[in-house]
């Protein structure tokens, strides 16, 4: 297998970046680093966030704030909750924090489509230079009319232009921007919408644009704030908040919260959410040694993880395989963080010093960081135990543990041949005994049992706006025999007017398996060629565990006819002389769809407990 890690450099120099698109059957770049909702994964910290975020804005709470740690997916959030507001919300959203209080309202109130006040006209702003230079002294006005070829009210002018003073007509002033803002917001609630402010970045305005932004949270009526403010950030805007000279803005904070990384799990998901929206038909895999070599680096932060999968991908191209096994992952760690040594291949474009601080820098940033910082991989190189003075401390506890265990074993052995002619009789019943239990006979009658799997897959047959309807084409699939479980699941969506139950089919591992079952489905003529679409619902409602599949189904039936909550059943393992059974309600690709049937499912007086689907693969 190649060394290289670096992508594939062609005879003019020029370096394909996205060559693998191909080789990987993708239509676009998964792990691009740019903040795309469309490959946006929702994680149950990033979920929270957007509740919270919305939650403010209905209830018109005022300020709002949410930091996460560098990478973890503020900026995006951000973009997925402008997608999601009403029609009726006016947004603004400031990306660049690095302006002066006067610029700040100057952007807001172009990015609310607003404009800026109207600059005077020619005539008034020669009126004003005139005005201006009478009131200068004798002195200063024959310095400006030393030029007999222009008017020394024109010289002030052009003087003024050119270091960037315009007149006072020329400029609106902060008190005729908040005005402006103010008119627009009280016309907004007067036609019942609402308007958010989202600052991104926040860590990086000064603590006199934070006062600014403050006060205009004083827009406000006698019933409600007229502008609801988001300030996102780093870590660091916590702790600058904090400071005595920002009280009054900390203080009116009402709604906080922190974004964590990824779970392990969720990584996994996350990667696998990607190459799914671009376009991957699993073309390209990660082993679970590769996934955890990918945790272990990037600690679940998505821009670390799209970093090293970015990377990834690159030399698997390079190696022409579509199998990414951990080995791979380690190789394109050590590139990533500057190990690669002169014998390695060519030099990876875009490395360590484009993505992280210089190890001169490392220190300094590590330093003056929060705690609940999440340690980058630039700084756990630097941070290690056995860097600096702790290398010394570790070679010396090395040797003080060699010499103890091998005194302990050469005791060990001594003493055992001393007492071996003793237990010669012993050991040989043992060994005995150990032989006729490990027979075939004997493993044969061991009782073997299946572990369940995750079946985060389905196939989904149709909609129906009836559970009537939807019962009765189940009916009609078991009259054709279909092997797999068949269930409907009620679905609230109101964009497409009400409530809908969706009939699905199966439980199935991964994406391939489901799509192998569509195939035999249609070359059957059970169903027409694009009339069933592959679903990722990993999410039910579990309604308790069984003994047998025929009291599950007894139980799901009572309630169905009691509180119409359809369910099905699916083998949790395996035994040859016993079987559990699990019930489960719904198939759910996310909670917020699962939010109605567990309504329903908390007024029959049921545990509403939201898990991952699993059961027996193969189903029987």
């Amino acid at each position: 297998m190649s060394e290289l890690v670096s992508p594939v450099i062609l005879a003019n120099g020029c370096l394909k970046r996205t060559m693998y698109l191909d080789f990987f059957v993708l239509q676009e770049k998964p792990f691009s680093l740019t903040p795309d909702p469309r490959f946006l994964f929702l994680s149950d910290s990033h979920r929270q966030a957007l509740d919270h975020m919305v939650y403010g804005i209905q209830e018109r709470e005022g300020f709002i704030l949410v930091t996460g740690d560098i990478g973890t997916g503020k900026t995006t959030i951000c973009r997925e909750l402008l997608e999601r507001l009403d029609d009726n919300v006016a947004t603004a959203l400031i990306l660049n924090p690095l302006l002066s209080e006067q610029e700040l309202l100057e952007a807001i109130v172009e990015d609310f489509a607003l404009g800026v006040l109207p600059v005077a006209a020619e005539g008034a702003a020669e009126k004003s230079s005139r005005k201006l230079f009478d009131s200068l002294d004798e002195e200063t006005q024959n310095a400006l009319e030393l030029n007999p070829l222009m008017p020394g009210e024109r010289v002030l002018r052009n003087i003024l232009e050119k270091i960037q003073q315009p007149s006072p007509a020329g400029r609106p002033t902060k008190k005729e921007l908040i005005d402006r803002l103010n008119q627009y917001l009280l016309a907004q609630v007067e036609r019942g919408g609402n308007a958010v402010l989202i600052i991104d970045e926040a860590q990086n305005l000064s603590p006199e644009v934070l006062e600014q932004v403050r006060i205009l949270s004083n827009l406000e009526t006698t019933k409600q704030k007229l502008l609801q403010i988001i300030l996102v950030g780093q870590l660091e805007l916590k702790r600058k908040l904090e400071s005595p000279a920002l009280r009054q803005l900390n203080q009116r904070i009402t709604i906080r919260y922190q974004l964590s990384p990824l779970t392990f799990v969720e990584t996994k998901r996350y990667i696998e959410h990607r190459l799914f929206v671009a376009g991957s038909n699993s073309s390209v895999t990660f082993d679970e040694e590769a996934f955890e070599r990918i945790y272990d680096y990037s600690h679940g932060v998505p821009r670390l993880v799209n970093l090293i999968c970015e990377r990834c991908l690159l030399a698997s191209f390079v190696d022409q395989t579509r199998k990414l096994d951990a080995d791979l992952v380690l190789r394109c760690r050590e590139s990533l963080e500057g190990n690669i040594g002169p014998d390695a291949g060519s030099a990876v474009p875009g490395s360590q010093e484009n993505y992280g601080p210089r190890d001169g820098e490392a220190g300094k940033q590590a330093g003056s960081r929060p705690e609940e910082a999440i340690e980058q991989p630039w700084e756990r190189k630097k941070s290690g135990i056995l860097a600096g003075a702790w290398r010394l401390v570790a070679i010396g506890l090395m040797v003080v543990i060699t010499i103890t265990v091998v005194s302990t074993l050469t005791w060990k052995i001594a003493t055992r041949k001393s007492a071996a002619p003793a237990r010669a009789e012993s050991v040989s019943a043992d060994q005995a005994r150990q032989q006729q239990a490990s027979s075939p006979a004997r493993r044969a009658a061991l009782p073997v049992e299946i572990p369940a799997v995750r079946l985060a897959f389905s196939l989904q047959l149709g909609a129906f706006r009836s559970i009537e309807d939807a019962l009765e084409q189940t009916r009609l699939f078991h009259e054709q025999g279909l092997e797999r479980e068949l269930y409907v699941v009620p679905l609230h969506v109101a964009q497409l007017g009400g409530r809908w139950y969706r009939l699905f089919y199966g439980g199935f591992p991964s994406n391939d398996a489901c799509r192998v079952e569509l195939d035999k489905l249609v070359e059957r003529g059970l169903l027409p060629q694009g009339s069933a679409r592959i679903v990722e619902t990993s999410l039910a409602y579990s309604l308790g565990e069984f003994g047998s599949k025929a009291s599950a189904r007894k139980k799901g039936g009572e309630y169905m006819r009691s509180w119409r909550i359809p369910s099905y059943t699916m083998i949790l393992h395996k035994q040859e002389q016993t079987d559990t059974w699990r019930l489960y309600a719904g198939a759910f690709e996310n909670r917020d769809q699962a939010a109605f049937l567990g309504d329903r499912i908390n007024e029959a007086g049921l545990s509403n407990l939201l898990v991952e689907r699993l059961g027996y693969w193969p189903m029987n």
